[in-house]
């Protein structure tokens, strides 16, 4: 599933947070959590608040945001500081071709 995919997803089935790949207090997942639930499952979300798994689908991840940004810093940013919605990053994501 490609990000643009899994973040369109997202916004019609999960809820929008900051700080956290997964809040479990409020259910809510940031960007990079939603892509996370979506390519590796949401029991790798939950027993990983705030640690980045590891293997070839988490870099992959990684590689693909890296476009939004600095590493993952950027998508961070426009997540957790200019509330980007996941509708928003799915738009931007299919313009990467991602």
């Amino acid at each position: 599933m490609k990000l643009s995919e899994m973040w369109r997803q997202a916004a019609k089935e999960l809820k929008q947070g900051k700080e956290y790949y997964y809040n479990p207090d409020q259910d809510t997942h940031c960007a990079i959590g939603a892509a996370i639930h979506y390519r590796l499952g949401h029991s790798t979300c939950l027993s990983s608040q705030n640690t980045f798994p590891r293997g070839k689908d988490a870099d992959d991840i990684l590689s693909e945001t890296a476009l939004f940004g600095d590493r993952f810093r950027g998508i961070v940013t426009l997540n957790d500081d200019d509330n980007w919605t996941f509708e928003q990053f799915a738009k931007k994501a299919e313009e990467l071709g991602l």
